[in-house]
């Protein structure tokens, strides 16, 4: 067998094995039996806005560029976000094999998992160290938001993955230019931005340290050997992911216009246009509260006492790679302050930024190979990596667990609605569908949960606003045909006598359906 044969046979052991745990961390998750459920716990809300895009793709013919949720809204369901790839995508499975909600867990999954699986073969190539390259990824999957997210119906663990995708093409571009690398690395890091934009932060800081290096060189300085033709190819690849990325979000935003749609925000909320009161809450909640979800406790120290370490010392670490890890922090803060105000409730937002975590931790591990002694090297590599992974993992698994069982953290919302087969049946039999029916839930926190459970169009009433006749009577003017009642509560409001008048029919003792159409003429 030759050094070539040999090493490919390895690179697939290696494969093997990093799939292998992640199998395995996929059981101690106990996803199978996540993937049985709709939208559910942490931002169920937004949680329920992916997952309708992707079922109403589904009911609505497949128009890519009409991307559509439950919610009516202002009188049209379209909605526009992200790039919907991944929910037409979903759609597409679904026409396969039957609308379930698993379809699109398994695609922001299989994406997530294969842009940690180029993590860990990069940090194969640069460390050299097998117990490294699989446990410091499998590590990562002990974040509460990357165990619940990377396994649900947001883009932004999906996003990440073709982040990192995109970087490891790069880097295999620089050290053996192909067009097929980079062309490769440019889809991967375009479609990374076009499902969250702040994706851009990694193939714009890969630009600026090459720009750096071939420049550094064309002044005649000592630098890292770049070539014109490959510096310019790769800043034409960085060019149209900045152009393609910014070109959607401005028409997904015309679009939104266009339908009076406010249901994905396209804009920045930055920290200066917060009252400095609100930036001093946000921070002491984030301190006291909403740091657990990110990593567990020490985790979330230890980078924190290494980033200056990897910036700031000048001698351990390749000029390249320390550059590289400044315009990573830069845009990370940029990040931070763009979006400060979304990020105490949007936690998810996080994950965005997880690649300035990645990058410390590889790069101190890269220091610590080169800094222990040979005898004690290989044993002290991968004990250090294993204990970092099982107390990341067991952390990860003990929040996943609490999430999808503690009713602390799933919104209040009637449970009979997570029967959907029955109920579905139930609303089928009484002529109640996506395609004939206009619902009005009440009551729902969300614009689209209820609504996507139902699986039909409408709008929802918050719990927290006045429900009066009049509500009733303008959606009666906009030809709502079914009220859906959640909570008992309301059946005794005052205000509901006129409306509960011609039921319909109760699911399970606890969804009520009422026909509202006879009022239609009354609101002429």
């Amino acid at each position: 067998m030759t050094n070539a044969d040999r090493k490919k046979v390895l690179g697939h052991l290696h494969s093997f094995i990093f799939l292998a745990g992640i199998v395995c961390i996929a059981w101690y998750y106990q996803y199978a039996e996540v993937a049985r459920w709709g939208p559910l716990s942490l931002h169920s809300w937004r949680q329920s806005d992916g997952a309708s895009i992707a079922r109403c793709y589904y009911e609505n013919g497949m128009s890519f560029l009409q991307p559509k949720s439950h919610h009516v809204l202002g009188g049209n369901n379209a909605a526009a976000g992200e790039f919907p790839i991944l929910y037409y995508l979903a759609a597409v499975l679904y026409h396969l094999f039957g609308p379930n909600d698993a379809w699109l867990r398994l695609l922001v999954f299989a994406c997530f998992t294969a842009g940690m699986w180029a993590w860990s073969k990069l940090l194969l190539q640069h460390i050299g160290s097998w117990s490294v390259s699989l446990a410091l990824p499998w590590a990562f999957y002990g974040s509460p938001l990357l165990a619940f997210y990377g396994f649900n119906f947001l883009p932004n663990a999906a996003a990440l993955g073709f982040a990192l995708l995109g970087a490891y093409g790069v880097a295999h571009y620089l050290e053996s230019p192909d067009n097929r690398k980079l062309m490769f690395a440019g889809v991967c890091m375009g479609l990374g931005a076009l499902l969250k934009v702040s994706q851009l932060i990694i193939p714009l800081a890969i630009l600026a340290v090459v720009g750096w290096s071939f420049f550094r060189q064309v002044r005649g300085q000592r630098g890292y050997f770049v070539q014109a033709r490959h510096f310019w190819q790769l800043a034409g690849a960085v060019g149209l992911v900045v152009v393609a990325t910014a070109a959607w979000y401005l028409w997904a935003a015309h679009y939104n216009r266009t339908h009076h749609s406010g249901l994905f925000m396209t804009t920045i909320m930055p920290i200066w246009k917060m009252p400095a009161e609100e930036v001093r809450r946000y921070a002491r909640e984030i301190y006291l509260w909403y740091h657990d979800i990110y990593f567990f406790p020490w985790g979330i120290r230890i980078f924190l006492l290494l980033l200056p370490f990897v910036l700031l010392l000048r001698k351990p670490f390749p000029k390249a790679m320390q550059l590289f890890a400044w315009f990573m922090t830069l845009g990370t803060v940029a990040f931070l302050l763009l979006f400060y105000n979304n990020i105490l409730v949007h936690h998810y937002y996080i994950i965005d930024i997880m690649p300035l975590p990645m990058l410390v931790f590889s790069l101190f591990f890269w220091w610590l190979k080169k800094r222990l002694p040979g005898a004690a090297r290989a044993w002290a590599l991968a004990a250090l990596a294993g204990v970092f992974a099982v107390v990341s993992l067991r952390y990860g698994q003990k929040k996943v667990y609490d999430y999808y069982h503690n009713d602390h953290y799933i919104a209040p919302f009637n449970r009979s609605l997570l029967k959907r087969k029955e109920l579905h049946a139930f609303m089928q039999e009484k002529g109640i569908t996506y395609q004939n029916a206009l619902v009005v839930t009440v009551p729902d926190v969300t614009p689209n949960v209820n609504l996507y459970y139902l699986n039909t169009k409408g709008w929802n009433t918050r719990p927290d606003e006045s429900f009066s006749n009049a509500d009733l009577e303008r959606y009666a003017l906009w030809k709502a045909t079914t009220l859906v009642v959640t909570d008992t509560a309301y059946l005794s409001r005052p205000n509901m006598e006129k409306w509960l008048a011609h039921p319909i029919g109760v699911f399970d003792s606890a969804v009520y359906f009422f026909d509202i159409k006879p009022y239609w003429q009354d609101t002429q």
